[in-house]
């Protein structure tokens, strides 16, 4: 080791190995590869700026004040900067200047500065960047060949108003309270506009607990409709929540109190602001597969049962994945000329799949109906309802017919029960088939023979009886009315009744016994001595006095006329009356062990009832007195079937006391003004009387908004429990003039 003296004033270079004490005077501007590996910088040490040679510190630095580096720096181990960093380098560079690598946590947030500049989509990347020229958020990827940008609005567009979690309703019945358990949701105004992209906004709704929250609707309604609204505040209303106040407000559910004065029950039922596919699901499913277009039922060629299916399309969820992954859901089928019919039928909570060991039959099985799961022959003449299923993109291309459930003594009573024969479908029809729709056939049904079978299509939801359904199609023509046959048409047909086949046919040629002894036309005449009846219209004059001619109706026999010689200018015609059946039921229902009024039938009224008379008859035997006398009551009102609580709050139309085992035909004509101010006359309500309006001296004018549905009841009360009143018919028939 070489030491110099403080005193020597060295010159000239020197190199400098191993270690030395001591300090250097100058600017050390001359002192190049001096390297510390483990030395301590003293803190009160001076350095001299700038510092240009390569220096390897380890250990643990600390640096205050400005910092400047230039060129390449590289940071190997723990380091901590604090207060104000920026690091710039330059923007829309294939090769970025500001590299991070490795994992990296934040504590705090990063705030995104809008930018106006170009992304280099020959790049494969992810960017995440504000915009310059819309101040939003902005996602891109590239990559595979394709590029996407995504902005943050269109993301928070499908975002909608309801509950995240809590929202519990609960309450003690009986008392006038309830509470609402703590929770969350958000209310999305979308904020759309024509000349814009929406611009959602968003507020995070949150709530604690809400205790003791009073019932204050009682006296207008059954029940309270609770939601939370902006700021966390309860919301309230007598009726639900809908259109756009689902969307401002979050419905949680309601609060019962029917007898208008405390609580008898509460039910939370949100609107939930996530998993909508998960929702929508089951509302999908419940549906099942849905006929679009296409997909026509028909018979196949010349045979006695065998049936085709024409090309369509269909909604299933999922079943066009295999074919096309971008749209999965939309179904296009070719149909099938190759009737391979699956015979289906259930018993008991089982289904019967018969496949004929998967090859199908060649035609449907008109002979058997299931009667409670048991195949069972189909009386003579009489007809069931097959309801038939099409598995779309299916490899078997089967063609399912389920058996009826019941029988009918015509075709126009099966048509009738179509959609109120108790019927479910198979789970594997549920989930997979489209409906075609409905063969009504005749026990003995033969393809070949019109008369014998009737198709009637569906629609686009399931016609499924019985538990609900609906959807067939209605006819547009008069062919497709179903006690019409028409064949090979002609000009100047009209239609003759077929009493054998119950069906109007068109016919070129009527047979028909004449009644009269008057000459028509000038080109045609009637035997003097022959009888004629005529239906249609004709034209001529007629000759005589007229008097063989009877059931004119709407003709002015006056004295002017060519055909009435001793006719005055009075007419002669009755005024038409038609009638409508409203509502049949011959089913007996007993009254027994209640003394509370029970109601035997509620016959919905229509809503587009004009000036005309109501006309009913509701006919009850009374096989045991009980000691008091039982009565029949008519009562109007707006609930479809109504309780028995209910039914003492519906306007009475009439009454009558049986004070004798006997049977009583409780009879009304109402005259009926219809529209929203209309009205009806009925007997007095305080009346007992078993009689039509001949011998009355009073009656009640009932006001009666028509155009909202209006139902009349028929009911049965006891006076004892021991009564024993039954019902064996209600029949309500609107007379119009």
């Amino acid at each position: 080791m070489r030491r110099f003296d403080v005193n020597q004033l060295p010159t000239g270079s020197y190199s400098i190995s191993g270690s030395f004490s001591g300090s250097f005077l100058g600017d050390g501007s001359e002192l190049t590869g001096i390297i510390a590996t483990s030395a301590s910088f003293s803190t009160t040490a001076s350095y001299v700026n700038p510092l240009r040679q390569t220096v390897e510190l380890t250990g643990s630095l600390n640096i205050t004040g400005s910092t400047l580096q230039v060129g390449n720096n590289t940071l190997l181990g723990n380091t901590t900067l604090s207060g104000s960093i920026i690091i710039s380098g330059s923007l829309g560079t294939s090769s970025p200047t500001v590299r991070i690598y490795g994992d990296t946590t934040h504590n705090g947030y990063i705030r995104f500065d809008p930018v106006t500049t170009n992304i280099n989509t020959s790049i494969s990347a992810s960017y995440i960047y504000v915009s310059g020229s819309t101040n939003d958020l902005y996602f891109a990827q590239n990559g595979s060949g394709y590029g996407n940008v995504t902005r943050l609005r269109w993301l928070e567009g499908n975002l909608y108003t309801g509950l995240l979690n809590g929202g519990l309703i609960t309450a003690t019945n009986g008392t006038t309270v309830y509470n609402i358990s703590s929770g969350s949701g958000i209310i999305v105004d979308l904020n759309t506009s024509l000349i814009d992209n929406p611009y959602p906004t968003i507020e995070y709704v949150n709530w604690g607990n809400i205790t003791n929250i009073p019932i204050t609707l009682t006296g207008s309604y059954d029940q309270t409709f609770v939601g939370i609204g902006t700021g966390g505040n309860v919301v309230t209303q007598g009726t639900p929540f809908y259109d756009g106040q689902i969307d401002t407000q979050i419905p949680i559910g309601i609060v019962l109190h029917q007898n208008h004065l405390n609580i008898n029950g509460v039910k939370t039922q949100p609107s939930v602001a996530y998993g909508w596919k998960q929702r929508s699901n089951v509302f999908i499913s419940a549906f099942g597969p849905l006929k679009l277009s296409g997909f026509t039922l028909a018979v196949s060629a010349s045979s006695t049962g065998s049936l085709v299916v024409g090309s369509g399309t269909a909604f299933q969820d999922g079943a066009n994945y295999p074919l096309n992954p971008d749209n999965p859901s939309y179904v296009t089928d070719p149909g099938t000329n190759v009737s391979k019919i699956f015979r289906y039928h259930q018993s008991g909570s089982n289904w019967v799949y018969d496949t004929n060991a998967a090859a199908g039959y060649g035609a449907i099985d008109p002979t058997q109906y299931s009667l409670n799961g048991v195949l069972t022959p189909v009386p003579t003449n009489d007809w069931t309802i097959q309801r038939v299923y099409y598995f779309t993109n299916s490899v078997t291309k089967a063609i399912v017919v389920y058996y009826g459930n019941a029988h009918y003594k015509t075709e126009l009573d099966a048509i009738a029960n179509l959609n109120i024969e108790p019927f479910t479908e198979a789970p594997n029809t549920a989930a997979n088939a489209v409906y075609l729709g409905a063969l009504i056939v005749r026990y003995n049904a033969d393809f070949n023979t019109a008369a014998s079978f009737k198709i009637i299509p569906g629609g686009l939801f399931r016609a499924i009886g019985g538990s609900g359904g609906g959807g067939g199609s209605v006819t547009q023509i008069l062919s497709g009315l179903s006690d019409v046959s028409i064949t090979s048409p002609t000009d100047g047909q009209p239609l003759a009744y077929n009493a054998s086949t119950l069906k109007w046919n068109n016919t070129s040629s009527i047979t028909a016994d004449l009644i009269g002894n008057a000459s028509t036309a000038t080109s045609a005449s009637f035997a003097l001595s022959g009888n004629g009846i005529f239906s249609g219209s004709f034209s001529g004059s007629f000759q005589g006095d007229g008097s063989e001619l009877t059931g004119i109706v709407s003709a002015s026999f006056a004295s002017t006329a060519s055909y009435a010689t001793q006719a005055v200018s009075a007419s002669y015609a009755p005024t038409s009356v038609t009638s409508t059946v409203i509502y049949s039921d011959t089913t007996v229902v007993t009254v027994t062990g209640t003394t509370a009024e029970t109601l035997i039938a509620s016959v919905p009224i229509p809503t587009d009832i004009g000036e005309s008379i109501l006309r009913s008859s509701f006919v009850v035997v009374v096989t045991t007195l009980g000691g008091a006398a039982p009565r029949t009551r008519m009562r109007i009102g707006t609930i479809a079937n109504p309780s028995s609580a209910q039914l003492a709050s519906q306007t009475v139309l009439g009454t009558n006391a049986v004070g004798s085992a006997n049977a009583v035909s409780m009879y009304r004509t109402m005259p009926i003004i219809g529209g929203a101010s209309g009205d009806i006359k009925s007997i007095a309500a305080g009346s007992n009387i078993n009689a039509d309006y001949g011998i009355l001296t009073t009656y009640t004018i009932t006001p009666v908004d028509w155009t909202t549905q209006q139902y009349i009841y028929f009911t049965i009360v006891n006076n004892t429990t021991a009564a024993v009143t039954s019902c064996y018919g209600v029949l309500v028939e609107q007379l119009n003039t």
